[in-house]
Formats: structure tokens, C-alpha cells, sequence
């Protein structure tokens, strides 16, 4: 087994740490001894291991807990922090450290975590009303999409939602022109395959003679959400809102600098 997931230098810190902390190195014996017959056997300290005891191996040092690295106490924090960057919210920083680390207490410490997090907190959304929808979900990704354009330090973006998984794509936009936007447009579409039907806004991006011929040209149904229910275009708004704004907000120089330099950012919503 190999610690593929983590730094040289990550792996050396672990290593040091593990040697310091006292109960992996007990689970480590218990390891190259043998397990007792019964969990009661067990030293109180590593007896919470027992019932996953066949997942348990040591790769140079390092506790595995099958292919996620056991973490010693020493460094729990910190390995929070560490999950936690880019702020994503409480359930996504749980399932990235699902698949790389364990200790016993790790949901927990993120729950505390990231719920104290302050800048989560001051992006945190108000509640709002549960938006209508105007189309069942699809039966196949990217079949029904959603766009929707916002603005954040002083820049504007382009985003496209899949209403089938919820991933959105996010671009910078040069200009509000409908000839930028439908150029970003087909480059998606370019990857992902032209869906079905499109939902956007009123904007006049969307509303003018050249997205028009756009939609018939690329044979997709375009739909718009009128003034006096713009809360229809919901996966989209969701999107543009509560994720893609909040994800240049909360780390906005490096989304900048990125999107600066590759125009597109690609994120599960």
C-alpha cells in the first residue's frame, strides 16, 4: 500500500507526528502482533479500531486505515484547516476528507470547525424562498442547463448549470455582449454535448435576435423566467449565488489570479 495522496514533505511531518503520538503507536504493535480474539481484549486506548481491524496497515510509519492515512492527534487540527480550504461548507469538507483521512473524532472536529468558520459565517446565505421549477429533473446529464450572468470585483461571469448534477461551470466575460456569451456557450456545449432545452433570465444576452438564431442553429428549446417570476430560473440563481459567487468571494485574489489566466472554473455546485 502506498501513500500516494500526500506530500513528501506531508509524509515526513505524518511520520514524526505518529512516532510521537502514543496510541498509534500502540494500535502499530497491536499490528504487528496480532489482534486479541476479543475487542474487551483490546487496550481502552485503540479499542474503537477493533471492529475495522482487517482495513488497518502501517506503510512506512504511517497508520492506513485501507487507503485513507490515520491521522495523529498532533496534526488534527491542522488537517482540518487544511480541508476546509477554499471554504467549501460543512458536507463537502466532511466527503474530501472521507477520502483521503481518518481519525476517530474528524466529523465532529469539522462540524465545529467550519461552523465557526468566520468567513463562511459573513457569506453565509439568508434563507430564502424554495424556487419554482418549471421542468422536472432530467434523466440524463446536461439535457436541461441553466445560465445566469453575476458580477464580483468589478468582473463579470458567465455560469452554466447542470440541473441533472448540479455542476456549474464558471467563465470570466471580457464584455456583456451576446456574442461572448454565445461563444462561452458553445465551448461547453463543444464539451459536454448540446442539451436539450437552456434556461437563462431575461437579460438582454439572452433575449436578442442573435441567441435566437444561437438556439435554432444548435437545436436546443431556449427558455426564459419571466420578470414577474424570475425565481423560476432557480438552479441557476442556487448556482450563481450560493455557489459560484461564493466560491470567488471567500478566496477571491486566487479564483482571480485563476480565472485571470484560464477564463473557466470548474466546480460541483
Amino acid at each position: 500500500m502506498e501513500v500516494s495522496h500526500i506530500s513528501d514533505a506531508k509524509q515526513e511531518e505524518l511520520r514524526s507526528a505518529t512516532k510521537e503520538d502514543r496510541t498509534l503507536q500502540m494500535l502499530i504493535n497491536t499490528i504487528f502482533k496480532g489482534w486479541p480474539k476479543t475487542q474487551k481484549s483490546c487496550p481502552s486506548e485503540i479499542r474503537s479500531y477493533f471492529t475495522f481491524r482487517d482495513e488497518i496497515s502501517v506503510d512506512n510509519g504511517i497508520v492506513m486505515k485501507g487507503h485513507k492515512s490515520i491521522i495523529p492527534t498532533s496534526l488534527q487540527s491542522s488537517y482540518t484547516q487544511i480541508l476546509h480550504k477554499g471554504h467549501p461548507g460543512i458536507e463537502a469538507t466532511k466527503r474530501r476528507a472521507q477520502e483521503i483521512v481518518y481519525w476517530r473524532s474528524m466529523c465532529d472536529d469539522i462540524n465545529k470547525f467550519v461552523s465557526s468558520c468566520q468567513v463562511c459565517n459573513a457569506l453565509k446565505s439568508h434563507q430564502a424562498k424554495e424556487p419554482l421549477l418549471l421542468h422536472n429533473i432530467p434523466d440524463l446529464p446536461w439535457s436541461i442547463v441553466a445560465t445566469d450572468i453575476f458580477e464580483w470585483n468589478n468582473k463579470h461571469f458567465l455560469v452554466l448549470v447542470d440541473s441533472y448534477s448540479g455542476w456549474f461551470e464558471v467563465n470570466t466575460l471580457t464584455d456583456l455582449t451576446s456574442a461572448t456569451v454565445i461563444v462561452k456557450l458553445k465551448r461547453h456545449f463543444a464539451t459536454h454535448g448540446t442539451p436539450r432545452i437552456l434556461i437563462s433570465d431575461n437579460g438582454g444576452q439572452y433575449s436578442g435576435q442573435q441567441f435566437k438564431q444561437f438556439a435554432s442553429e444548435w437545436n436546443f428549446v431556449h427558455i426564459t423566467s419571466s420578470p414577474e417570476h424570475a425565481q423560476s430560473n432557480g438552479r441557476s440563481e442556487n448556482a450563481v449565488i450560493k455557489a459560484g459567487k461564493d466560491v470567488v468571494r471567500k478566496d477571491t485574489k486566487r479564483w482571480i489570479r485563476y480565472l485571470s489566466k484560464s477564463s473557466e472554473l470548474t466546480q460541483c455546485a
